[in-house]
């Protein structure tokens, strides 16, 4: 059976017997991925503690056999991120986006920008006291990079720059109407420019830089709807580790 060999995040694990154990990665080379270890819950197995969400790991792998599911060879660690264990609002922000990625992604399908993105992610979530703007731009990027960016650099219809007071957000068709092709008529959730320019700043800001991004003072729920409600709206449902952020 063919072996694999990549860069890979944990996502979760799932118990099945005394010893077995089914965890889920989200693998720089091949996407999603679920594998079979044996043994991993016994203190004597050497893997036993190293395939902890989020950790990176470097990943060997085989092909399909018990439960159709790939068997775990080995995995060496490439960043335990130790910082975000030590923090319950690290934690609780790590599993959200950890969730936000299994849920949004079908198995075996790379994506090399998304996994970047994630690793790049809890990399910066190690090092920053505040994670509101990460979640945000995380958001924003992981539907650009997955094809389903709302438009937002102009009106759906006319096309032009916004620059009204009034503009509305229209989840069905995923972008802005201004308020001269609205015609007066509520077309979607009001939002204002200051969303607008936050939105578009966190879509091209240099990742390392996110700390200089911060969400304009009383602008929180619109960004949210922008990013978070928008996306949920194209998932399908509410993620069970949201609720856990404090964000409100």
């Amino acid at each position: 059976m063919k072996t694999y060999h990549t860069k890979a995040v944990v996502i979760k694990k799932i118990r099945l017997s005394e010893g077995d154990t089914i965890v889920t990665l989200f693998t720089e080379q091949y996407g999603k991925v679920s594998v079979m270890a044996r043994g991993l819950c016994f203190f004597k197995n050497r893997y036993h503690g190293k395939l902890e969400p989020p950790a990176c790991i470097y990943l060997n792998y085989t092909g399909k056999g018990a439960r159709n599911l790939p068997f775990f060879n080995s995995c060496e660690t490439v960043d335990p991120f130790k910082n975000i264990g030590e923090d319950l609002g690290k934690i609780f922000t790590a599993f959200y986006l950890l969730e936000l990625v299994d849920s949004w992604i079908k198995e075996s399908d790379p994506n090399q920008p998304l996994f970047h993105l994630l690793h790049a992610s809890l990399s910066l979530l190690e090092k920053m006291e505040t994670y509101d703007t990460l979640i945000r731009v995380f958001e924003l990027r992981l539907l650009s990079l997955t094809g389903y960016a709302p438009k937002l650099d102009g009106c759906l219809k006319c096309g032009k720059l916004p620059e009204q007071a009034t503009l509305y957000f229209n989840f069905e068709k995923g972008g802005i109407i201004c308020s001269q092709c609205a015609g007066g008529r509520p077309m979607g959730q009001k939002i204002s420019l200051g969303s607008l320019n936050f939105a578009q700043k966190g879509s091209g800001i240099h990742y390392p830089h996110i700390h200089r991004l911060k969400i304009p003072k009383g602008l929180a729920k619109e960004i949210e709807m922008l990013s978070h409600h928008f996306l949920i709206s194209r998932l399908g449902k509410e993620l069970k580790s949201y609720r856990f952020l404090g964000l409100d």
